[in-house]
Parts: C-alpha cells; structure tokens; sequence
C-alpha cells in the first residue's frame, strides 16, 4: 500500500506549532523526547549565539501527525 507525501507549506508548519506550547505540558516526557529528536538536528554553542540545526523532514513529518489529529 502506497502513500503520497504531501509536502507542507512553511505557513502551514508555522501554524500547526503555533500552540504547541499549550499542548507540551499535557505530553508524558518520553514523547516530549520524541518531538525534540525528531525536530533538533544539531546545536552549536559558542560565545556569542545558539546556532539550533533543525531536520526539515522532521517539522513535515511532525506537523503531518498534527493535522492527522
């Protein structure tokens, strides 16, 4: 059984995470986990800045469980 990807939109994926926060606090922290590694490519600190890397596949695929809710 096949599926079609869908490719999201950056307005869409913007809007699914628009209340994300409201909803973090009720997640039991193993899925909390899930999110982060599913999102969070790399994270390079230095002096000056927080350089966060993010997996592009990863927003997609979170905001797809989102919407499939």
């Amino acid at each position: 059984m096949g599926t079609a990807s869908k490719e999201i939109s950056e307005a869409e994926i913007i809007n699914y995470f628009k209340n994300i926060e409201a909803l973090w606090d009720e997640l039991f922290p193993v899925e909390q986990i899930r999110i982060i590694s599913l999102l969070i490519k790399q994270i390079i600190i230095t002096e000056n800045k927080v350089d966060l890397r993010i997996f592009k596949s990863g927003l997609s695929s979170l905001a797809s469980e989102i919407n499939a809710n």
